[in-house]
């Protein structure tokens, strides 16, 4: 029934938006950042009031795989706490403890020092066995999901151009970025292999219980990372030929097994906050949200403007100091007021916004046609199944999100292009499969022809 299908899209959307919609955090600064303007050599500080700058302090990054400069130092950071107060996710910053990260996305900061604690190693050591090492799993476990779906030896050669690309891109991007590449990687090849026809029951609720816990763990780690799956897995689910209490039982098992790593994840954090309190005068619960106006604000900047000078943290910082210089960098008033400005700016030349989402949803759509390519050719030419069609471009769509509201930077939109990726894999083997198909039913028809008689 369409409409009940509809509503059953809709409500997992709405899920999935609610996961994503921040994604938009200020992305960590790299200690050589320069603020610019009157902050020249300076730079703000999440949970910290804006007229507060730091002066940044250049810290070389010795791991193989990529990292931006605020997130290496706190990884140092919430180790060396933890090693000292037996405490997670709590660092020390001008002699007082703080919490590490001041924000949401503590995922990294918790398993890698956990990671470094049990083994005895390093924090860099550590990030680069994590990071690479998830890489690695992806590339794995995407491969292997692939090949189950594959029919032929063809679709398996092929399979190697997606999880080459995205474990190639995965690691130029390198810190939390990772994760967005891999957890699509996993989940798209085995959520199309778990709701294949002529699976066991009993498999196909084990694949979803498994690929939701590596989305809580992905969402744990990058917010928004996940929601792309989300919506790949609901409108194939609602498409598909199963019952429908199957379904429901299905998208419940998804649900449940990426709310486990989510509930984990306030244990450290109830114990972070009991000794702050206790340490630590005046304590407040750090930023539990994305800075989503921010970049929103700043995401005005793409082209050039008489109204946003610039993507520096910085710029939308001065904004908020002149109406406000106690608003909390982060907080619930400094995002109030760069969205009354954004809102402001949309009044004032919405020609000039709209400008602004064109050229960056062309920067997305070239970005996209570059990895579809001729997967694009085949689609058109013999069309998947409705559903995987639909799928797939949605999930894009949310994907690409980031790199509207923010900028499209490659880092922005990994999710995008692993997608892209996957769907010209998909797209070459269901067209080779139909080609062998029409060929066997010639070849067939021709042998069925009665020869004349001699």
């Amino acid at each position: 029934m369409p409409s009940s299908r509809f509503k059953a899209i809709h409500l997992v959307l709405s899920i999935a938006i609610a996961f994503g919609a921040g994604e938009y955090r200020c992305p960590a600064q790299s200690g050589t950042g320069n603020s610019g303007g009157s902050g020249s050599l300076q730079l703000p500080k999440l949970c910290m009031p804006v007229s507060y700058r730091l002066i940044p302090t250049i810290v070389p990054i010795k791991t193989r795989i990529g990292m931006l400069g605020d997130r290496y130092s706190e990884v140092s950071e919430a180790l060396q706490g933890w090693n000292e107060t037996g405490v997670p996710l709590v660092g020390k910053f001008n002699d007082r403890w703080e919490a590490v990260p001041c924000g949401d996305d503590t995922g990294l900061f918790y398993i890698v020092p956990l990671l470094a604690r049990q083994t005895g190693w390093s924090a860099d050591r550590s990030l680069d066995a994590f990071l690479l090492g998830m890489i690695a799993v992806s590339a794995t476990a995407g491969m292997a999901g692939l090949w189950l779906t594959a029919s032929g030896v063809w679709p398996r050669i092929l399979a190697v151009v997606p999880i080459a690309g995205t474990a190639y891109l995965s690691y130029k991007m390198g810190d939390v970025y990772v994760v967005q590449g891999s957890v699509v990687l996993i989940s798209i090849p085995w959520l199309l292999y778990a709701l294949k026809a002529g699976v066991r029951s009993w498999l196909r609720f084990l694949i979803i219980f498994l690929l939701g816990i590596g989305l809580g763990l992905a969402q744990w780690i990058r917010t928004q990372s996940g929601s792309a799956v989300l919506v790949f897995f609901a409108i194939l689910v609602c498409f598909s030929s199963l019952r429908r209490s199957i379904k429901l039982l299905l998208s419940a098992t998804l649900l449940i097994g990426m709310s486990l790593p989510l509930l984990y994840e306030q244990f450290p954090l109830h114990e972070r906050d009991r000794f702050l309190v206790t340490h630590r005068p005046g304590y407040q619960p750090s930023l539990n949200h994305h800075v989503f106006w921010h970049m929103a604000y700043l995401g005005l900047s793409y082209l050039t403007n008489p109204y946003v000078p610039a993507w520096r943290d910085s710029v939308a910082v001065e904004v908020v100091q002149a109406a406000d210089p106690s608003a909390i960098y982060g907080g619930e008033e400094y995002e109030a007021i760069l969205r009354s400005r954004v809102e402001e700016l949309v009044r004032r030349d919405h020609r000039f916004v709209f400008y602004t989402v064109a050229a960056k949803c062309g920067v997305l759509a070239c970005m996209l046609l570059l990895s579809i390519n001729i997967g694009l050719a085949a689609a058109i030419s013999r069309p998947k199944p409705r559903a995987m069609e639909l799928a797939f471009w949605v999930a894009m769509v949310f994907a690409a999100s980031p790199g509207i509201i923010a900028i499209p930077l490659p880092q922005y939109v990994l999710g995008m292009i692993t997608l892209a990726l996957l769907y010209w894999y998909y797209s070459i083997s269901f067209y080779l499969d139909r080609h062998a198909e029409e060929n066997l039913s010639a070849v067939v028809r021709s042998s069925l022809i009665v020869p004349d008689r001699i």
